[in-house]
């Protein structure tokens, strides 16, 4: 599967941090990949079969001079990360109210939320402080998920 283009231009919505475009690809392969920003870290690996999931999502987020951090580990189906990056903008009917909520595109609650390339995982950012981080997607974060998803 290619990449969906994103021919129109969005601004960045209030629940996204302003650092988004601060988070680049680090590493990839077809097992995991890394997404580093200066404070921030999004891991994107093979979920054990016991979780009964496709994908791990794993986060930390430093927030403060002295170390102070969150950090956070959802479950997500390969339907929902390519979702979430961007490759489908598929949003089931239940979730259609939580992203018109905040303007989103697609949304699934306690999963992700996304606004053309604007991502926030798990949820939308309502401070500094909430623990969710936020992406903006770029050209080479999207090829990165379509070769780990295999497509």
């Amino acid at each position: 599967m290619e990449a969906k283009s994103k021919t129109r231009r969005v601004r960045r919505p209030n629940w996204c941090h302003r650092n988004a475009s601060e988070m680049q690809l680090a590493s990839s392969d077809n097992h995991q990949i890394t997404i580093l920003g200066k404070d921030a870290a999004l891991t994107i690996s093979k979920a054990p079969a016991s979780t009964g999931s496709d994908w791990v999502v794993t986060w930390k987020i430093t927030w403060s001079t002295a170390g102070e951090y969150f950090s956070g580990r959802i479950c997500m189906s390969s339907r929902n990360l390519r979702t979430a990056f961007g490759l489908s903008d598929d949003c089931e009917e239940a979730n259609l109210p939580f992203a018109k909520k905040y303007g989103a595109d697609t949304a699934f609650p306690g999963g992700f939320i996304r606004l053309g390339t604007f991502l926030n995982i798990p949820n939308p950012r309502v401070c500094d402080t909430d623990g969710s981080i936020s992406i903006k997607l770029t050209a080479d974060i999207t090829r990165a998920v379509v070769i780990l998803l295999g497509e």
